[in-house]
Order: C-alpha cells, then sequence, then structure tokens
C-alpha cells in the first residue's frame, strides 16, 4: 500500500476539501478523533501533522483518514510513516478504518452554544421592540404633519369627500344600529321577566276555568310567556325563542316547531 507525506495530504485536501479529518493507528485505535462542526478539517489536519512531529508518539503506520458525513459513510484512508527504520511489510496488515462512530459535542460546548442561542434569542427580542417604537414614532409623526398641513392649507375638496363618505356608511350603519337596539330591547324585556318570576316565584298559577283552558293574563307575548312561569322548561324554552328571534315571524316559527299545541295557544291567545 503506498504511503503519503503529510505535505500531500495537504495537497489532496486542498482538492478534495474533506470536512472531517481523524488520525488512527494500524490497530484502528483513535488517535486523534475526527473534528467536530465546531473545528474544520483544516486545523484538524495541522493538528495531526503536529502530533505526527511530536517525539512522544512512538514510530509506526498511521491512517489520516477523511470523510464528508460524520455518520455513516466510508472514509478514505491515507497511509502515513512516522520514523525511519519501519519494516516495509508492516504497511501490508494495517486495517483500514472504514466507519467510524461521531464526534459529539461535550457537555461544556453544548451548554455554552445553548447560552449563545438564548442570548441570540433575547437580542432578537430587543430589535423587535426596537422596529415596534420606530415605527410607532413614524406614525406620530405622518399625523403631526398631517394635521399641521391641514391647519396651513384646508383643502375643501378633500373634506367634502369626507362628508360624502360619512354620509354614505350612515345610511348602512344606521339599520344595523336599529337592529341592534331592538334585540337589546327584547334582551332587556326578557330580563324584566325573569326579574318579575323570581319575585313570584312563590305564587301559583291560576286554576283553570274550564278543561283544556289555561287562565291567562292576557295582554300580549311577554304575558303568555309568563303564565308558564311555574313550568320551569316551558318557560326557560318560549322566553329563549323570544330572547333570539328577530322578527315575530321567527318566534312564531320556532314555537310551533318546538310544540304545537303550545303554538295554537298562543295564536288564540293573541287573537282574544
Amino acid at each position: 500500500m503506498k504511503d503519503f507525506l503529510m505535505k500531500d495530504i495537504f495537497e489532496i485536501q486542498e482538492e478534495q476539501k474533506y470536512k472531517y479529518i481523524g488520525l488512527y493507528d494500524q490497530s484502528g485505535n483513535k488517535v486523534i478523533p475526527f473534528n467536530s462542526n465546531a473545528t474544520s478539517a483544516n486545523s484538524r489536519l495541522k493538528e495531526i501533522e503536529t502530533r505526527l512531529l511530536s517525539a512522544g508518539l512512538k514510530d509506526g503506520f498511521y491512517n489520516v483518514c477523511c470523510k464528508n458525513a460524520l455518520k455513516g459513510g466510508t472514509a478514505d484512508n491515507y497511509l502515513i510513516k512516522k520514523g525511519e527504520n519501519l519494516s516495509e511489510n508492516i504497511s501490508t496488515n494495517i486495517p483500514i478504518v472504514q466507519t467510524l462512530p461521531p464526534d459529539l459535542l461535550s457537555y461544556q460546548q453544548a451548554l455554552k452554544l445553548n447560552v449563545e442561542v438564548e442570548r441570540l434569542k433575547m437580542e432578537n427580542s430587543a430589535l423587535k421592540k426596537e422596529i415596534e417604537l420606530f415605527k410607532q414614532e413614524q406614525r406620530e409623526q405622518e399625523l403631526t404633519l398631517l394635521n399641521e398641513e391641514e391647519d396651513e392649507s384646508p383643502l375643501p375638496g378633500l373634506m367634502e369627500n369626507a362628508k360624502s363618505f360619512l354620509t354614505e356608511a350612515m345610511s348602512f350603519v344606521a339599520p344595523l344600529l336599529d337592529k341592534h337596539f331592538e334585540l337589546k330591547e327584547k334582551q332587556l324585556g326578557l330580563q324584566a321577566i325573569q326579574i318579575q318570576n323570581r319575585m313570584n316565584n312563590n305564587t301559583k298559577r291560576p286554576s283553570p276555568e274550564q278543561p283544556g283552558s289555561k287562565a291567562r293574563e292576557k295582554n300580549n307575548t311577554k304575558d303568555f310567556i309568563l303564565s308558564y312561569k311555574d313550568q320551569t322548561e316551558v318557560y326557560e324554552k318560549l322566553a329563549a325563542f323570544y330572547n333570539e328571534a328577530t322578527s315575530e315571524e321567527q318566534f312564531l316559527r320556532n314555537v310551533n316547531e318546538y310544540n304545537g299545541d303550545i303554538f295554537k295557544e298562543l295564536i288564540s291567545w293573541n287573537k282574544n
């Protein structure tokens, strides 16, 4: 197997641009592990060169293993000789490192990265607040300039357009307001019924005048609902229909779908 000099490996790295480089002995034992993402491959190669020149590292054959994926994959191995008086046939039995485990980050490195991430998050949040303050100041300045321009040089055409817009808007808004107050009035009416029901919760319902009929005060729909105050379920159902209805037709339709007999009584009540 061909052996290489360090200058050859530096030239190969310039050409191949490996991402991960490590140093292993002829038995496959790790001498210098693959570099992590925090260390460049070129820096690790210089570290390997320094280690091979060290007198503390015994003479022998070593593999400079190079790869582009930290996990999995097959490494490209370059045999290098340290020392002069080495048997030529030793290199034939040197195992080639194929797949090596990843070089995991240490706890200190991981902690340092987490602190850096949190710092960046805080800086990002502070920048966002500064941007919002800047936008707010810009809006205030624009409003100030607009008010100054209106005071210095009134624009009759602009004012007329604004009045026209408000007139058209009110033509849409007014019916909605009327509807809102109508529903509010119904809701207040229902609340009055509920209050009266609580005040008279001990009052018994009048006895029937004849079989199949009910004695009630016959004034309006509210009185019809109130006449069922001693039948809690029916009363609450009729009160809900009344409060939620947007028209008399909707209220009558809901009562008819709920109970046909009560609907007939209501029609009869309103006729009398």
